[in-house]
């Protein structure tokens, strides 16, 4: 890795510093800029000097750029840069078949990367009046939910891990499982981290919180400990060891992840180390753990970079998915054909509304429409049943003060007529005249309104919706 004291010039030496010193940030942050703002002002160079045009970029040495060099960049030459980006960057340098073109996450950090340089010059030293990255925007990105294992594959990885430092890579997969922790906050774990049933995590920006470990996580830890060999040096207080007896490094723990994946029949292609903290936090929403709570297990600055976990399997969607009356239909025989509703009985014998039919009869034959005035005695005590043509009102006649339970009746009865003729839905009024205000639900269907005392007027009316 390249070292920025001693390969940059003076200008980009005090930016870098002030981020590792002042802003707390790692060296691995720290050492990302370098290498981000080194790449930038190489392309600058080679673009202005006709004679670096054939040679690679990282043959140019950059000691000699200077303040005037670097406020001579303009939006233009800012541009051109990202052009370069996404079509002739080399994606993996150290591959023969690399592909060219970086994505717009990877373009949208070194513009990032280039913005807070020109942010420090203008605002923080005042060595520039303009900064020429201000009003440039990122590149568009593509919104994507984060891969992770379901519950079942899960306990398959944990179950397949086996063989040579099988408690050390178990207790690892449980960690990150269960914990949710980055790759780099679990290789810096130490021993003296491990505080009973608590974890002290080192997150980004020398952040720490703390964790609590559920049963499985002590358990896995207090099984590794006890296999794991005692050593001396600089990582006698690493947790994680590697078979040299030094702490782990990121590579290992990628690799062990790799190898125990496809161990446990899963393409290790597409899972990685920071998927099963994808894992952790999806599994965690969605067997019931407030979204705050899970943005402090993972150490999120803001809430809307843990809200992206609720998208990945909302159970509400599903029930919505499965709601619609769309969702039994089925293609048969080249014709889609809509199941037919559920069909609700009258008593037997019982003259319908409708039709002036026992809508009961086995071929269900069509029946005829209503006639113009049906009046019918439900045999219920003192209720008559009128249904009025005209306006699509049907009207409920009776004293329903003195008998409250012979109206839900002729209700209830009217609801599975309504429905089986297939009436528009109605609604329930109550009182005389054009004096009609709501009252209970709606018909047809299952909500059948609870019918009590009518008050003045005595009569229920069911309007058409």
């Amino acid at each position: 890795m390249a070292d920025y004291r001693t390969e940059a010039p003076q200008i980009l030496r005090d930016f870098l510093s002030y981020h590792e010193t002042i802003k707390a940030h790692s060296k691995r942050t720290v050492d990302e800029y370098f290498l981000d703002l080194r790449n930038f002002f190489r392309y600058l160079k080679q673009t202005r000097d006709p004679s670096l045009c054939d040679r690679s970029l990282d043959e140019i040495d950059i000691t000699d750029v200077d303040l005037a060099f670097v406020a001579s960049v303009t939006l233009t030459d800012i541009y051109g840069y990202m052009t370069y980006l996404s079509r002739d960057r080399v994606q993996h340098q150290n591959s023969r078949n690399s592909g060219y073109g970086l994505n717009a996450a990877s373009r949208a950090r070194k513009i990032a990367t280039i913005r807070s340089f020109y942010n420090y010059l203008t605002n923080k030293m005042h060595l520039l009046r303009e900064n020429p990255v201000k009003d440039m925007d990122s590149p568009k990105l593509k919104k994507t939910l984060p891969k992770y294992l379901t519950l079942d594959e899960s306990i398959q990885l944990l179950d397949s891990v086996d063989g040579k430092n099988q408690e050390r890579d178990y207790c690892i997969l449980t960690l990150f499982l269960n914990c949710g922790l980055r790759i780099s906050e679990l290789v810096g774990l130490n021993l003296s981290d491990i505080q009973e049933d608590a974890l002290r995590v080192l997150g980004k920006g020398n952040k720490v919180r703390i964790i609590y470990l559920n049963d499985a996580c002590q358990d896995a830890i207090a099984k590794y400990l006890a296999v794991r060999r005692p050593i001396t040096g600089r990582d006698a207080n690493a947790l994680f060891l590697s078979s040299q007896n030094e702490r782990i490094s990121r590579s290992m723990v990628h690799a062990m992840v790799k190898k125990r994946l496809g161990q446990a029949g899963i393409d290790p292609a597409e899972y990685s180390s920071h998927k099963l903290r994808h894992t952790a936090a999806t599994l965690m929403l969605q067997n019931g753990v407030d979204v705050r709570a899970v943005q402090e297990v993972l150490g999120h600055d803001h809430l809307n970079t843990t809200e992206i976990y609720t998208h990945i399997d909302n159970e509400s969607l599903r029930i919505a998915a499965k709601a619609n009356p769309l969702s039994h239909v089925k293609k048969n025989q080249g014709k889609s054909k809509r199941k037919p509703a559920e069909r609700r009985s009258l008593p037997a014998g019982f003259p319908c509304s409708f039709c002036a039919n026992d809508c009961l009869r086995p071929d269900g034959a069509q029946y005829v429409q209503k006639p113009d005035v049906l009046e019918r005695v439900g045999g219920q005590g003192p209720v008559v049943g009128v249904v009025a043509v005209g306006g699509d009102q049907y009207r409920l006649q009776g004293d329903g003060r003195r008998h409250p339970h012979h109206h839900r009746r002729m209700l209830e009865l009217l609801a599975v007529e309504a429905q089986l003729h297939q009436v528009p839905g109605l609604q329930v009024l109550q009182g005389a005249g054009l004096g009609h205000r709501p009252y209970g639900g709606r018909l047809p269907g299952h909500e059948i309104p609870e019918i009590g005392h009518p008050g003045p007027g005595g009569d229920f009316w069911l309007a058409s919706m």
